[in-house]
């Protein structure tokens, strides 16, 4: 039933974002040098969002770079899949992007929409966010062995403050109870200040959060990281562990990646790809990158890479939302 509803309301809305853009789009590009006109990017979520940033902030040194205009437009809703039906259902002509993230995993495993990654050509990862744990200062647990011994001796009574159930979060903090060997009980929120709010007040015991979106609350002395899920320490919290190094195989973080839809012909993807990685050294991007503490991990992936993390990455969301009962 949930399948059905959002494939109505991806149809109607795509259908909508199309017969505006047709005027613009051309069917295909022309014998001249690619990109020779005005390229959009279509991001999946709304404005002001992390995926909405990036895209802006990646658009401004590739139109130097192209010398031509880019235009970002806001297709938000059903978990990136009406962006995604949006781009989708429009020429494979090289001068229309998606820019989405992590939430194309669960639009997947949910089947939220009549397309998936497979109608999607991969130009390049451009970020992946680091996920960490979070505890208050003054609060009882001081390190992450802490919360697991705890955990153990105490099967489900922990509350652990995550955003959007059967999200991102959730398989995230899933797969590390998993691997660390205990239960606890998520509680979650309809955004992040509500969640650090819930922290702060001693209503979780455990909070999930990117560093970037909860680091003045860090500054400010008031919550303590315990453990970061990359295969590296970050060199803004050098003393905080690694999952990898405590023996747990848990490293996914929030990414974003740019796609054309499938069908674009391959040396457009080439130029795009080369494109995007080159905006990344851009000094306007950099900055972006650095405020927002997305410089801590390397996070770009060519076009080929990518298509291969995507498959790892879809296999684990599918396994960790069935085990959760979330899907079949």
């Amino acid at each position: 039933m949930e399948g059905k509803f959002y494939t109505g309301v991806v149809c109607f809305v795509a259908a909508t974002v199309i017969s505006v853009m047709s005027a613009t789009s051309a069917a295909a590009a022309d014998d001249k040098e690619y990109p020779n006109r005005t390229l959009t990017i279509i991001t999946g979520s709304g404005s002001g969002g992390g995926t909405d940033i990036f895209a802006r902030t990646i658009a401004l040194p590739m139109r130097r770079a192209f010398k031509q205009d880019i235009i970002v437009k806001n297709v938000p809703g059903a978990a990136g899949a009406i962006g995604m039906a949006a781009v989708a259902e429009l020429p494979a002509d090289g001068y229309t992007i998606l820019a989405l993230g992590t939430d194309m995993m669960v639009t997947d495993a949910f089947k939220r929409s009549q397309y998936s990654r497979n109608d999607f050509i991969p130009i390049a990862r451009v970020q992946q966010d680091q996920s960490m744990l979070w505890v208050k200062t003054d609060g009882p647990f001081k390190s992450i062995q802490d919360v697991i011994e705890h955990a153990k001796n105490n099967p489900g009574k922990q509350k652990w403050g995550i955003t959007q159930p059967a999200g991102f979060d959730e398989v995230l903090v899933s797969k590390f109870a998993m691997e660390a060997g205990f239960q606890m009980t998520t509680v979650p929120f309809n955004n992040a200040p509500e969640t650090h709010a819930a922290l702060l007040g001693g209503h979780v015991d455990v909070a999930h959060e990117e560093p970037g979106a909860i680091i003045g609350l860090y500054e400010a002395g008031k919550i303590r990281p315990l453990v970061v899920m990359s295969e590296k320490r970050l060199p803004k919290f050098k003393d905080v562990p690694t999952a990898v190094e405590l023996g747990y195989d848990v490293t996914i973080g929030v990414w974003r990646a740019l796609f054309f839809k499938k069908g674009v012909d391959p040396k457009m993807v080439e130029v795009m790809e080369e494109a995007v990685k080159k905006a990344m050294g851009n000094s306007v991007y950099q900055a972006v990158a650095e405020k927002r503490l997305l410089d801590q991990r390397d996070g770009f992936l060519g076009s080929e890479d990518f298509k291969v993390f995507l498959d790892k990455e879809a296999e684990l969301y599918r396994t960790i939302l069935k085990q959760l009962g979330h899907i079949k």
